[in-house]
């Protein structure tokens, strides 16, 4: 008889475990929705950077004078003018060189799915001796989020250096370069 009163005084009761199965139901269901807005949001990042290291590569390509998407097999003809960012639908977007002696060959993106690009066509060129560009802002957005972390822009400023930086909500990224 002692044992079983110590065993019951040592117990839980199932008022008990169904409070704790509660509270761990409750911040499992919670983690799991931030989780997806966390999500969500890297992949905001990540196209921003992938947008902002091709930017980068383009200009490279653009100083350099690199011929080699003119389509040619002997690249000492081939020539290119400059490379542009172009922004083709929603979803996609590419490098495109200028050639002035050969075919281009256009390399094409695809952005993640819910990442589109609000400006439905846009394109930057680099000018092929300073690396400089018309300033322009690529804005990026991310459909299933809201508020202050649904959007981002890459801004190519006129001497060509790019920075990215996110919006305090998507009405508010800046409009007009400085």
């Amino acid at each position: 008889m002692a044992n079983y009163k110590k065993l019951r005084e040592d117990s839980f009761t199932i008022i008990e475990l169904i409070i704790v199965v509660t509270f761990i139901l409750l911040f499992t269901g919670f983690s799991v929705g931030y989780y997806a807005q966390y999500t969500e949001q890297k992949k905001l990042e990540s196209t921003s950077h992938r947008v902002s290291s091709l930017l980068d590569l383009m200009r490279a390509k653009t100083i350099s004078g690199d011929s080699s998407l003119c389509g040619m097999a002997d690249q000492t003809t081939a020539k290119v003018e400059y490379f542009s960012f172009s922004i083709i639908n929603g979803g996609e977007y590419s490098l495109q060189p200028k050639c002035v002696v050969g075919t281009p060959t256009p390399i094409y993106y695809l952005t993640e799915a819910n990442i589109i690009f609000p400006t439905p066509t846009l394109t930057i060129p680099f000018f092929s001796v300073s690396g400089g560009s018309t300033c322009n802002y690529i804005y990026i957005k991310n459909t299933s989020l809201s508020g202050a972390s649904a959007c981002r822009y890459v801004k190519v400023s006129s001497t060509g250096l790019i920075s990215e930086d996110s919006c305090t909500a998507c009405d508010a990224c800046p409009t007009t370069c400085p």
